[in-house]
């Protein structure tokens, strides 16, 4: 069989996760967007899902947020599709499964609870999920003419995945009827288990919405409106604060309402919905259930006006806006476009990766909270330049941090210094128009990991007791910035999947190795007792993982299935006795093909190459492996510098080949430190980018020398991206043959189709 290596890296198949789905606005639907608006007159929405225009690069629909002072603005018409979807509903899913679901709307931004009951016709759920549905365009949900709405969902519950977002938003569309709503999935989602079908769902007024349960209705009968202080309604926000609480006091028919909500950027909403009333003290109090767990709580406050502002003792006052340090919490009272309205946006949206993402609704401009839909469009996953649709995002450091005190690095690699960590960047490069700038912070070194909308970085810490690398991950404009492995053990990413639901954690300090999905969930792989990872490598619905032992000397290659599959298949074992007795050995590739797996091993001694070893295994066949070949590569001068690192490929005649360079794509030098910038795409071709980059030193490398030295290169469609370090050569610093660089600048340079450079220089 012809033993062409093409590298597959990842899964094709998608997590079966308990998300949930609401959406519409099949092609070709009438919106009503050409007919009359409702009383909330919609002007311009800064959206690129009607115009098919993913730029969000300042384009003519989007404004910048602007101070709003008038609170005089319009608020949604009880025909807007956000008011009519507002409800109970009752159906039944794809499996025939009785489904509960009840629907809120505040200030148009929805919310929904909803779960199974062990019966038709009740409120009473036994499994449950609250939920987020968020708009493609924002206008949507106030047009009085629309029947239907494209949107995306995010689900979350107490009962699973430790209260967070399973996924990036899911997506599907959702139908007004004339006894309800249909829903209908993109594909096999909970907990509804559309499979692409349409649900129907009913309209029950006969059901109490999750707010009013029966335990509510008979505490509400104390609640009376008529004891309600008149000068609390209306909508407030807390002052002084990036990430603001609302507060929303209204007179009902029979009781007064409070509603009480903070969104921030990238996490789940915090929402509280129940009753209030207050006495002539100033005194009240309120009972609210969670929205994300359906506990009811009473809460007690004590108030206080002072001018226009709402002041709360946050001593004798229990709303969670309350629990800081400030003696008081000072709400000053706004109007609707006040409260930033959710939106559905494309990961390379420009405006909502920098943070300046509004929407002109009303004729007021009001910001926007950006849901990142996950990207299938990627490349060059785990490097330090990885594109995500139209933008590439790249790992940036502050020059102000290493210019603060001397950096030096073994053979000028700078790249992976772990100083670099304390002033990480993630920045982006706009393949569209050119502009640079910086995304977001995360403090962090080394590659980008790109999985189900969301970046994964690792950061290095230490102090004068312990040093720790553990892994951080955020959404594309930073936010929900959080920590994803455990801080005090040593992580590791090792790979990650080809269709970016997955990546894979060496944690060898604790002996575990673990497949990461995204979500709260991991399935930690068996390995041989004492065993640890050398290399890891994603194919289909499989990773291969290489590892040796504490107290043995062999190399094991074990198959393990991508999802959920903790114990695996050792497919070959060698027997590396003789490399380890005079140096070590290191796997620089795992190549799959349909029916095999081949696995490169390299042997060093004093970091001088001794002999490649490839060995062959059947895929899902245990204990296959063999040895094809072992020995030295016929043009072994190419491999005579420090710990080279020969790949080895099949030609043609199914021979064995060895390239200096990294079959799957690699920028080098020529002459290793020196001579032209090449980027070799494969073993039998290359792209001359910069001629005499660095040139040959006819002294040698000396004290003082400058050099610029290559730290990592990336081809990305028609554009090089290169990072090279500006150093000086310092012998006082060097070891034996190791030679130690002091920093002066790191380089970023963009190549363009003809090989133009452009110095990348984002503004942080």
């Amino acid at each position: 069989m012809k033993k062409n290596l093409k590298r597959i890296a990842s899964g094709l198949i998608a997590l079966n996760m308990l998300v949930f789905l609401f959406a519409c606005t099949p092609t070709g639907v009438n919106t009503g967007k050409d007919d009359n608006l409702s009383q909330a007159q919609v002007n311009t929405a800064s959206t690129n899902a009607n115009n098919n225009d993913t730029s969000g690069n300042g384009d003519s629909n989007t404004v910048s947020p602007a101070d709003n002072t008038d609170y005089e603005v319009p608020e949604f018409s009880e025909n807007a599709f956000a008011s009519k979807i507002e409800g109970t509903y009752f159906g039944m899913d794809e499996g025939d499964m009785p489904f509960y679901l009840s629907i809120y709307n505040f200030c148009g931004n929805v919310y929904a609870y909803g779960g199974y009951t062990a019966e038709e016709d009740e409120e009473e759920v036994y499994s449950f999920w609250a939920m987020e549905i968020v708009p493609e365009d924002p206008r949507d949900f106030y047009y009085e003419n629309t029947d239907e709405c494209r949107v995306g969902v995010t689900a979350c519950s107490v009962m699973s995945n430790m209260c967070r977002y399973w996924s990036a938003p899911v997506t599907g569309n959702i139908k007004l009827t004339n006894d309800g709503i249909t829903v209908t999935g993109d594909g096999d989602l909970c907990p509804l288990y559309t499979n692409g079908k349409t649900i129907d769902l009913k309209r029950r007024d006969d059901l109490r919405d999750f707010f009013e349960d029966e335990t509510a209705v008979d505490i509400a009968d104390g609640f009376y409106a008529e004891n309600s202080d008149e000068n609390l309604y209306g909508l407030w926000k807390l002052k002084d604060t990036e990430e603001p609480w609302f507060v929303s006091f209204e007179k009902g028919e029979r009781y007064s309402e409070i509603t009480v909500i903070q969104k921030i950027d990238g996490l789940e909403v915090t929402l509280l919905k129940g009753f209030f009333e207050t006495d002539d003290s100033n005194n009240g109090r309120a009972w609210m259930k969670y929205f994300m767990s359906g506990s009811p709580e009473i809460f007690n406050f004590e108030y206080r006006y002072e001018g226009d502002d709402l002041v709360f003792d946050n001593m004798s006052s229990g709303f969670p806006f309350c629990e800081n340090d400030a003696k008081e919490s000072v709400l000053e009272k706004v109007g609707i476009n006040d409260v930033p309205i959710a939106m559905l946006v494309e990961p390379d949206n420009l405006d909502a990766v920098k943070g300046t993402l509004a929407v002109n609704i009303g004729g007021e401009t009001r910001d926007v909270t950006p849901f990142f839909k996950d990207c299938n469009d990627v490349e060059n996953n785990g490097t330090n330049f990885v594109r995500v649709g139209n933008l590439v995002f790249f790992r940036y450091y502050d020059p102000s941090g290493y210019n603060d005190h001397p950096i030096y690095a073994d053979w000028g690699d700078f790249n992976n210094h772990y100083d670099f960590d304390k002033i990480g960047c993630v920045c982006f490069y706009d393949l569209r128009t050119g502009e640079t700038g910086l995304a977001y912070r995360d403090y962090s070194g080394g590659a980008l990991y790109y999985m189900n909308g969301k970046f994964y970085t690792e950061r290095f810490e230490s102090n004068d007791y312990y040093s720790v690398n553990y892994i951080v991950a955020c959404y594309p404009d930073g936010s929900a910035l959080e920590e994803k492995s455990d801080t005090n053990t040593h992580s590791v990413i090792e790979a990650v999947s080809d269709n970016n639901d997955a990546i894979a954690v060496d944690q060898f300090l604790a002996g575990q190795f673990y497949i990461d999905y995204g979500n709260e969930y991991r399935s930690t792989l068996q390995l041989k007792d004492q065993d640890y990872v050398l290399a890891a490598e994603f194919a289909d619905d499989y990773i291969y993982v290489v590892t040796t032992g504490y107290n043995d000397d062999a190399i094991r290659l074990t198959e393990y299935q991508k999802f959920y599959g903790e114990v695996g298949i050792q497919l070959a074992e060698y027997d590396a006795k003789d490399i380890w007795k005079n140096g070590i050995p290191r796997v620089y590739q795992i190549f799959v093909t349909e029916d095999e797996v081949y696995m490169g091993i390299n042997a060093y001694e004093d970091s001088e190459l001794k002999k490649c070893v490839v060995v062959e295994a059947d895929r899902n066949k245990e204990d296959s492996g063999k040895v094809i070949y072992e020995g030295m590569p016929d043009n072994i001068w190419a491999f005579d510098r420090p710990y080279s690192s020969p790949y080895f490929y099949f030609n043609y005649a199914d021979e064995i080949f060895f390239a200096q360079h990294n079959v799957n794509g690699e920028m080098a030098l020529s002459e290793g430190i020196f001579g032209d910038l090449i980027y070799y795409d494969s073993p039998y071709s290359a792209d001359l980018i910069v001629p005499d980059f660095m040139e040959d030193s006819v002294e040698g490398i000396y004290e003082g020398m400058s050099a610029i030295i290559l730290q990592d290169g990336q081809r990305i469609k028609d554009k090089y991206f290169v990072i090279t370090a500006n150093a000086t050569y310092d012998a006082n610093k060097s070891i034996g043959n190791i030679r130690s660089f002091e920093l002066n600048d790191i380089i970023y340079t963009v190549y363009d189709s003809d090989k133009n450079a452009i110095r990348l220089e984002p503004a942080l």
